[in-house]
Order: C-alpha cells, then sequence, then structure tokens
C-alpha cells in the first residue's frame, strides 16, 4: 500500500512538471490520481484471495471449496501490521474469513464488517458464532520435547507432589499399579523382581517440597532411603522435573555401580562423562545418596539405556504415545511443537495413522546428526509428508540452576558472590550461617569453547540455525564469547549493525532459557543479534527457591530479565515450558510474563521495592521487597506476541504461522477468556495455572481440540 501511495504521488508530481502533454489532459489525470491518492488512504478489509486486491468489494470466495466465517467475539490477530496502533497497542478485528484452511479476509472496521457479512451471505459460508469468547493466533512452540511428553506411562503424578509424605504415598499407589499391569506381557513377559524392569517416573520437584517427617532437611531429595520405602524388590527412579538428575532406589544404584565399574576399564573416556566421582551425591560418611546428576543421570540413557529401551520401562507403542501427546498439545492451543528427537522422529512420525497426526513437528538435532538437514538451509527446509521438519541444531552448553548443576562464571566485580551460587539443596541462604559457593562448571560444562566456536562456524556457513541450551551465567557468556569468535572468523565485522542483522535474520541464533542472564549479557546480546527464548515459568516454580536457596534475594529478582531483553527490538524474545519440564501451557506462560508472582506469594522482579505492588492482594511474602528494584514484566500482548508470530520467526515461519493475517494458515485458538483482561490478569496464579481456558484449537481450518 505504502509503494502504491508513492508511485501515485510520483505520478502526479510527473504531470505538473512535465510539458509532454496539454494542459486538459494533465488536468483530467491530475484528479485520477487524487482519487487514487484518496482511496489508498481509505481502511481496506485484509484479503487473500487475489493478491493485487485493493477493496473490500473485490473479495472473490468462489474459488474455494469450503469457507468459514469467524465473527462475533473479541479477535486478537497479533498482526504487526494492520492489528496493531502506532503505539504497538492491539486493534481487534472484527470478524475473519477461512478459505480452505487459510485466512482469505480479516475485518478491522465496522465498514469492513460489513461487506465481510454481505459476502458471506453470498457465497453462503459456514458460520463460527464466537459468542463473545476471545479467538487468537494458534501457540507455535518455540522450544519444547514433545516426544518426552506422556513417555513414562507409568510415572505419578509428581508434579503435583509437594512433600516426600505425599511422594511415598503416592509412588506406593502407582508401583503397586505398574506391578499388577499385563497390557505388555505378550510383548515383554511379565514383570518380575530384580534388575529386567525399571519403575520410572517423571516430574518430582524437590522446591516444593517445605517440610517432611523422615529428618530431611528443607527441599530434600527423594534419596534412595526414602524411594525403598516404595520398593527394594526392583529398580526405581524418579527423574527430576528439570531432567537434569533423578533420584534410585539402593537396587537401582546398585545395578548403576556395577555397570559403571565395567565402564571405567571398557570405555575410559565415556566414564569420564558419566563419572559418579563428579556427579552423584555423597553423604556425610561419604556414602552415594542415590542422587545422580547431569552425567551420572545420564548413564540411565548410556551404560544402563533404561530410558531408551521401551522394553525396559514396558512402552509397548512409542508412537501412540506421540500420537497422545499432539492431543495434549492441541488441549493448550498449540498446532506447532518441537522435538528432540534426532533419527527416531522420523519413523515415530510415520507410524501416526494421518487422522491422529494432528500438528506440525519441527525437529531439532544435535551436532552430531547435521546430516538429517539433507543439506537443507534452516530457512528453506521443508515438512515432509508426515508434518515433520528438521531445522535447527541443538547444542547443550550447562545443566539447571534449580538442579544444581547449571554452570556460573566467576565475576570478578561482584565481591559479595563471585557470579557463583550455592550447591547443596539444603542450604538456606538466610539461615545466618556462612556458605560456600559453587560454579559448577565441572559439573555442568558440556562444550568446551574452542568446539563450539567450530560448531557455528559451520552452522553459519551452511545456513543452519542453532539453538543453545544456557542456563548458568557461564553457559551463557560461552555462547556469546563464541559466536563472536565465529561471526569473525567468517569475515563479519562485528561492529556492522547491518552486517549482524543480516546474520542474524539468515540464521536466528537463540539462547534456549538463559535464566540467569544478567542485563549486561542481555546487552551483548542485542549488539550480536542473538535471539533468546525464556522459560518464564521459572518465575512461578522455582522463583522462591532462587530467592532463598540458589541465587540470593537479590540477583534471584532478575531470573528471566524478559523487559530488558525486549527493550529496543533488536533481538526476538519467544516464551516456552520445555515440556514435559512443565506442561504446554503458553496461556499460563502469559500469565506469568505479564504478573511475575511466585508460587509462595512473592514479588520476583516487578519493582515492588517503590511500593508499587502494596494494593496487589496476591503477592502475600514481602520479605525480598527491599530487593526487588527493577520491573522485568512485559504487558500481556506482547507475551503472546512472544508465544505466537516471534515464536513462528524464531521457526523460520513467520509468513504462514503466528498471527491471523491475510494469506497465512487458519491456525486459531478460542479461548473463554480475553488473556489481555484484567479479569484473566487478575486471577492469582494457582487460578490462571488450574484454568482450563483452551475451548478450541483449529489447525489449518480444521477443528483438533474442542473441550
Amino acid at each position: 500500500m505504502i509503494f502504491q501511495k508513492v508511485q501515485i504521488v510520483k505520478l502526479y508530481i510527473k504531470l505538473h512538471g512535465g510539458n509532454s502533454m496539454n494542459q486538459k489532459a494533465k488536468k483530467y489525470l491530475s484528479i485520477l490520481c487524487v482519487f487514487f491518492m484518496l482511496c489508498s488512504l481509505m481502511p481496506t478489509a485484509a484479503f487473500a484471495a487475489d493478491e493485487d486486491s485493493t477493496s473490500a468489494q473485490a473479495i472473490d470466495l468462489s474459488k474455494y471449496k469450503t469457507t468459514s466465517y469467524y465473527y462475533n467475539g473479541t479477535i486478537i490477530t497479533a498482526d504487526e501490521e494492520k492489528g496493531e496502533d502506532n503505539d504497538g497497542n492491539p486493534i481487534y478485528a472484527k470478524s475473519v474469513i477461512v478459505g480452505d484452511g487459510h485466512i482469505a479476509a480479516v475485518a478491522y472496521t465496522e465498514e469492513e464488517a460489513a461487506i465481510l457479512a454481505d459476502t458471506v451471505q453470498k457465497y453462503n459460508c459456514r458460520r463460527v458464532d464466537l459468542n463473545g469468547k476471545t479467538m487468537i493466533p494458534a501457540f507455535v512452540d518455540p522450544h519444547g520435547h514433545i516426544d518426552m511428553v506422556g513417555q513414562y506411562f507409568s510415572a505419578s503424578p509428581a508434579n503435583d507432589i509437594i512433600s516426600l509424605e505425599m511422594l511415598v504415598e503416592q509412588g506406593k499407589k502407582d508401583f503397586n499399579t505398574w506391578v499388577n499391569d499385563h497390557t505388555y506381557d505378550d510383548v515383554y513377559g511379565t514383570i518380575e523382581p530384580g534388575g529386567k524392569y525399571w519403575f520410572v517416573t517423571h516430574g518430582f520437584d524437590n522446591t516444593a517440597f517445605k517440610t517432611n517427617n523422615f529428618d530431611k532437611g528443607e527441599y530434600a531429595m527423594p534419596t534412595k532411603d526414602i524411594l525403598d520405602k516404595i520398593s527394594t524388590e526392583y529398580p526405581i527412579i524418579y527423574i527430576h522435573a528439570s531432567n537434569h538428575l533423578c533420584g534410585v532406589n539402593s537396587l537401582g544404584l546398585k545395578l548403576l555401580s556395577e555397570k559403571m565399574d565395567t565402564l571405567k576399564t571398557a570405555a575410559p573416556q565415556q566414564y569420564a562423562y558419566v563419572n559418579p566421582e563428579v556427579n552423584w551425591d555423597k553423604d556425610e560418611n561419604g556414602e552415594y545418596t542415590g542422587i545422580l546428576r547431569e552425567g551420572g543421570f545420564y548413564a540411565l540413557y548410556m551404560v544402563e539405556p533404561v530410558l531408551t529401551d521401551n522394553s525396559r520401562t514396558r512402552i509397548a507403542d512409542a508412537a501412540g504415545t506421540l500420537a497422545n501427546a499432539m492431543d495434549i498439545y492441541a488441549g493448550y492451543g498449540l498446532t506447532t511443537a518441537v522435538a528432540g528427537g534426532g533419527k527416531k522422529m522420523s519413523a515415530l512420525m510415520a507410524q501416526i495413522p494421518r487422522a491422529e497426526r494432528i500438528i506440525d513437528v519441527e525437529n531439532v538435532v544435535g551436532y552430531d546428526s547435521k546430516e538429517l538437514m539433507q543439506g537443507y538451509t534452516s530457512a528453506a527446509a521443508p515438512y515432509d509428508g508426515n508434518n515433520l521438519r528438521h531445522h535447527c541444531i541443538k547444542i547443550f552448553l550447562d545443566g539447571s540452576p534449580q538442579g544444581k548443576t547449571a554452570w556460573f562464571a566467576v565475576n570478578s566485580k561482584d565481591t559479595v558472590s563471585g557470579g557463583g551460587y550455592y550447591k547443596d539443596a539444603n542450604e538456606v541462604l538466610l539461615d545466618g550461617k556462612e556458605h560456600a559457593w559453587w560454579y559448577g562448571e565441572a559439573e555442568g560444562k558440556k562444550v568446551n569453547e574452542e568446539k563450539l566456536t567450530e560448531y557455528f562456524v559451520d552452522c553459519i556457513q551452511s545456513g543452519w540455525q542453532f539453538t543453545c541450551h544456557a542456563n548458568g551465567t557461564g553457559g551463557i557468556q560461552e555462547f556469546i564469547d563464541s559466536y563472536r569468535d565465529a561471526l569473525k572468523h567468517c569475515g563479519i565485522d562485528i561492529n556492522d549493525a547491518k552486517a549482524i542483522a543480516e546474520v542474524q535474520e539468515r540464521i536466528r541464533p537463540v539462547i534456549i532459557h538463559g535464566q540467569t542472564i544478567t542485563l549486561e549479557q542481555v546487552e551483548e546480546c542485542k549488539k550480536l543479534g542473538i535471539n533468546i527464548s525464556f522459560f518464564v515459568d521459572h518465575v512461578y516454580y522455582y522463583g522462591d527457591y532462587h530467592l532463598c536457596s540458589t541465587l540470593g534475594p537479590e540477583r534471584g529478582q532478575l531470573i528471566s530479565p524478559m523487559a530488558d531483553a525486549m527493550e529496543g527490538d533488536k533481538i526476538m524474545v519467544t516464551v516456552h515450558q520445555d515440556a514435559p519440564i512443565s506442561t504446554p501451557d503458553m496461556v499460563f506462560s502469559i500469565y506469568n510474563a505479564a504478573t511475575r508472582i511466585t508460587r509462595d506469594g512473592q514479588a520476583i522482579g516487578r519493582g515492588s521495592a517503590d511500593g508499587s505492588s502494596d494494593s496487589d492482594a496476591r503477592i502475600t511474602d514481602w520479605q525480598n521487597k527491599k530487593y526487588d528494584t527493577r520491573d522485568e514484566r512485559i504487558s500481556a500482548y506482547e507475551a503472546l506476541k512472544c508465544a505466537t508470530i516471534n515464536s513462528a520467526w524464531q521457526n523460520f515461519e513467520e509468513n504462514q504461522k503466528g498471527s491471523i493475517s491475510v494469506g497465512k494458515q487458519a491456525d486459531f485458538v478460542i479461548l473463554s477468556v480475553n488473556i489481555l483482561s484484567d479479569e484473566f490478569l487478575g486471577m492469582t496464579p494457582m487460578e490462571a495455572k488450574a484454568g482450563t481456558f483452551v475451548e478450541k484449537t483449529i489447525n489449518n481450518g480444521k477443528v483438533i481440540y474442542q473441550k
């Protein structure tokens, strides 16, 4: 439209400035130009049926086999060109027409809505009355593991367990159910004691364990003696919610130790990675507790492949599990998911019947599996016939702060902590005792800087996006330093903003999680064009733990500093849940990004020190108020864009998904509440978490979920 206006103005000037026409011709053409200029300034309904159309009257729906008309609701399009005012606030649409799974028209004004209503009458479109409900673009997952959602069929509902007593009580019930389950006997044989089958659960969160009757400290882990209360005849694994550590019972520890002893002699390099001396917790007597972290935990994938061998946990149908996970995602309003399934994903997706393969899956692959990119750049990577595409390289740089395995950089400017944090889960910062700082490099660091730079150079030259798991300041800084060196190696002037922007657009590098990123590191990311995907639900789930046991009340306030990261529009910011670490609930992530209230009711990074939050009845714990000086909240609309159009951009799909815009896929979510409203944002965190707001999810014009 801007181009058309410019061309008309140029023509007008040419006519009045030239001498090649007679005055009468100039007069008539001048009038015509003015008419076209006025027409071009009039609002028009967005329209895709004919790309050259400039008015709503031109809409022709005869080419579509099926059409649908959405009206009578609150429609938030997240269209940055037509759906926002000059200040970036949303402009609600009035109605939308869909043709053959794509958006054909969007009306923003009453006049446009009337035109669409007439068009609907003319073509007899299927009418979808929203009945006052809210319609938004379907959510796009920028990071997660749909292939792991529901993977552990025997898992107790550990993410709802708030004490060790509850864990044992629920564990006994689930264990007995598992022992008596004969569903897979014909495939794997009956469950028998010993070590053939492992009872595996997923999702316990020790940061919710405040008290217990087992003579354990606050935040105590389910050690072998606790898990022995469930069973001593079968090996047991309880996987931490972060998926970076676990607890095993005595039998499980014994079986794994035997494999370790064999590995130490047979494969010393592999043993070095899973070395118990580094990654297995010990008690005051020097005995292993049954808590295995990072490499020690990943031994359960390697030397004792319990978590990769379906027969060890008696999962008969991995493809069916993935299909069920798709239903879960659809129920939360997602039509695009991310998997980290590597080579196995193609086979799994192919096994799912087309009717059950209801969402798209973006598969990120490890650098050692880069051949799956098949010579495509990330921007050009296609979907196969099974709704799957391999579009990105993923690299782990460190571990988990709440799991005490992240890697923190030593900061000489920080005279109090040196940038480190506390390792012992039982240590509480406010108990008046002396504590030793810990940096986690030996336990959490995954790749050396030279090797990472080499990977980045290859990705830049090949046109591959790379996303790196980096939670601690050490892992984050390694990403920044290696990327800077890789740019230089590729001949990019790091002081040339235009050159940096070109690489950023082509590669779209992403720090995943960035939970403890400092404000100085945020500015480095902006300068180098490094994008960030925040697991902002950490504010709710782990904010209290960071304030009192990990980072302290001052540094802990700044986890996931989204407001600072989004200031200036130099980098793209998204939000994710890292499912199954947390449920893929984008609505709750939007709430957390806009409110920043912890599970215990503390304000965290909302600038409450000045009294601005004193009237908020949801905040019930003010012990750290004086440290809360910086407001990192963003608006709910900005958070919605982080979960839709920004995520689509991160996945190189901004032209197909992420907003209700003409020509894009008809991917919608219909909600029972306007998530930009005070009604929603005024809820307590528990109300927002427990709410089932998604009424319907639509992918390519087809309903894939309905409450």
